[in-house]
């Protein structure tokens, strides 16, 4: 185990027994993550059509998305049923509204 300093940045990684009932286990990541070198395998608007099919009938999506918010993880894949230009808005959109909530908490206070 690495010796945490102050300077260290620590992830402490959430509760992920949510995997384990995921529907894209072992199935090709190519479906989930069809981009190499940030540029898509595959063209065109469908290009996350099959996986976004698996991830409507997925019994974890939002575990799914919520690990991928935790991890910051926008740029790249399918999680949680959203491709990365859904999930930038909608993190963008979780982040102002956790902000209006903030403020409006500390003008009570």
């Amino acid at each position: 185990m690495k010796e945490v300093t102050p300077y260290r940045r620590v992830i402490i990684e959430p509760n992920t027994k949510w995997k384990d009932k995921a529907l894209c286990i072992g199935m090709d990541a190519d479906i989930f993550f069809p981009e190499r070198d940030g540029q898509p395998i595959q063209g065109g608007r469908g290009i996350y059509s099959k996986a976004r099919k698996v991830c409507e009938r997925c019994p974890v999506r939002a575990e799914c998305l919520n690990y991928a918010f935790h991890f910051n993880m926008i740029e790249f894949g399918m999680f949680g049923g959203m491709a990365p230009k859904e999930r930038k808005e909608h993190f963008a959109r979780m982040r102002q509204l956790l902000k209006s909530i903030k403020a409006h908490t500390e003008s009570k206070s």
